[in-house]
């Protein structure tokens, strides 16, 4: 007698709504990163270069460090928070589990990272 062994994604059909549900936390984690980098970058960041005034380079570069991480980490809270609800509340269904909330908003933090200087020198060349 021969057993085959049958994996779990073969066996099992997909569940209704799990494409929608990555596309949605997607999207939210991206709006999410849109909205602090001007939240954080413009406004925040302005606020800093003005209050670090007549600080030294040497003294002010852990500051700037600093927040920056605390910026970032508080995009990716926020996005898996969003991330979370529309797991939790709009695509039931979908059987996604709660910790995956954090995929798509940690990618768009790292986007962030990557793309968000670019994004500011581009802002200030239109600016000034």
């Amino acid at each position: 007698m021969s057993y085959s062994y049958q994996s779990p994604s073969t066996s099992q059909p997909a569940r209704p709504g799990r494409r929608k549900a990555w596309l949605a936390m997607s999207a939210a984690s991206v709006a999410v990163a849109v909205v602090s980098f001007f939240v954080f970058g413009v406004f925040g960041g302005f606020m800093l270069l003005v209050a670090l005034n007549g600080f030294s380079e040497k003294q002010a570069a852990p500051v700037f460090v600093i927040y920056f991480v605390v910026a970032l980490g508080l995009t990716t809270l926020v996005a898996a928070f969003f991330n979370w609800l529309i797991i939790r509340y709009g695509f039931r269904a979908a059987g996604i589990s709660g910790w995956a909330a954090f995929v798509p908003a940690a990618a768009s933090s790292l986007g962030l990272l990557l793309v968000g200087p670019t994004l500011a020198v581009v802002f200030m060349k239109i600016v000034f």
